[in-house]
């Protein structure tokens, strides 16, 4: 069944005016989201000058995983300054958050500081600490009941996961969440993906031509020969594809990767190998044979191995130019090997280098530092590890917390010299 555009949007208003609670729009950069999301800030505009509309605070989300495919992202960090444009232009009470993992639990913390196996369909850890984590903490920061708006559709999915939308549903478009006790609504929930693509490739729609790249995109990652013609309502789309992060161990292969590989991205190659490569440290060679609880089984991967596995992503980065690893996330896996007994050679590479250029210290600096550092007769990695942290806090508007890493680099160091003058003497 077709619902039409004029259906869609009394179904937001009936929402709209029935609940008193804010808003939350989930938005990833994907046809069914970037639908969704189009679909509220048009029925924003329409409202704005009714005095009795816009009462609510509406909120945005992303999650930045910092692993997402990079074609996507570079798509979506344009995308969402060009919705920050229009809401500032009509003035309407829309706010955009982009969320992160806490930098404890990035993908690259966990696998390479702490020894995580690569995610697998039995162990699916990295949904958990890379979006829902992230996601609850923003809802509980708000401080009040929010209904979450997303664009899941029943047409959409497995079999398994439509029966899992029908059995959370309250009717066709609000539902409880998979995952605690919010309230989704999706307004394209009855939306077939041939709907999605005539919503957001219409003539009528002010960012069509920015869809039109989305479509362009999703094509050229299908793997199929798509027609030239855009998709209409009675024609079947070819763009279907699914976009996830370029590291996802999960599926079996990244169809869609490969596909745009194919079509002339060759840049996505180095990380499609990467891929492939970080799967194998699932196997139980890389491991150790005790897990973290002390009971006997595939444990950790070796640090020698967690070692070899950060010089081989930093070198990626080097060769492909892509931000695949942040200074953050290796002054943290340093963290946490100092703690382990790993010594922290890894960023004096970084910083010569080596491994490519990371981020807040250029290479003469550096030689500088390492100069008043010597003069000073203070440890130079624990420095760089501090401004690190420095560099991590600057953007953010609060900087809680930011002492308590520091004392925590600071103590670690100390520790870890007062061992090193420890083992000398022996």
């Amino acid at each position: 069944m077709i619902y039409s555009l004029e259906e869609t949007f009394k179904v937001i208003e009936s929402v709209y005016n029935q609940s008193s609670k804010l808003w939350v729009v989930k938005y990833s950069g994907g046809k069914d989201s970037s639908a969704t999301l189009q679909l509220i800030l048009e029925f924003l505009n329409k409202k704005k000058n009714d005095s009795s509309y816009l009462t609510k605070q509406i909120y945005i989300i992303m999650n930045d995983v910092l692993v997402d495919n990079p074609l996507m992202r570079k798509r979506v960090d344009k995308c969402i300054e060009m919705y920050k444009d229009f809401i500032k232009k009509y003035d309407l009470p829309v706010d955009i958050k982009i969320l992160k993992p806490d930098i404890k639990e990035t993908f690259w913390v966990k696998i390479i500081g702490y020894g995580y196996p690569p995610p697998t369909s039995k162990f699916r850890w990295c949904t958990d600490v890379l979006k829902i984590k992230p996601t609850h903490k923003f809802m509980e920061d708000l401080g009040e009941k929010a209904l979450v708006i997303t664009g899941e559709r029943y047409s959409e999915g497995s079999t398994k996961r439509k029966l899992s939308m029908q059995k959370r549903a309250f009717n066709k478009y609000l539902a409880k969440a998979a995952l605690g006790s919010i309230t989704t609504f999706s307004p394209i929930s009855q939306w077939s993906t041939n709907m999605v693509w005539w919503y957001l490739l219409n003539p009528g729609n002010r960012w069509q031509n920015d869809n039109e790249k989305l479509y362009e995109l999703y094509k050229n990652a299908s793997g199929e020969d798509c027609p030239e013609d855009l998709p209409s309502l009675e024609n079947i789309p070819c763009g279907n594809s699914r976009f996830g992060c370029w590291t996802c161990t999960v599926v079996s292969d990244d169809k869609s990767a490969l596909s745009l590989i194919n079509k002339g991205k060759k840049e996505l190659a180095c990380l499609y190998n990467f891929r492939r490569r970080l799967k194998e440290y699932r196997q139980l060679q890389y491991r150790k044979n005790i897990r973290r609880n002390g009971e006997e089984g595939p444990g950790p991967i070796h640090k020698e191995f967690r070692r070899q596995l950060l010089e081989e992503l930093l070198k990626l980065q080097k060769k492909t130019k892509f931000q695949v690893i942040l200074p953050e996330e290796i002054a943290e896996i340093e963290r946490i090997w100092t703690l382990e007994g790993l010594p922290p050679y890894i960023m004096e590479k970084v910083f010569k280098g080596e491994l490519g250029t990371m981020g807040h210290i250029a290479k003469k600096d550096d030689e500088l530092l390492k100069i008043v550092c010597k003069k000073a007769g203070v440890n130079v990695d624990i420095v760089r590890q501090v401004l690190a942290i420095e560099a991590d806090f600057y953007a953010k508007r609060k900087r809680y917390g930011i002492y308590k890493k520091i004392r925590e680099i600071l103590e670690l160091g100390l520790k870890s010299e007062t061992q090193a003058v420890k083992n000398s003497q022996l």
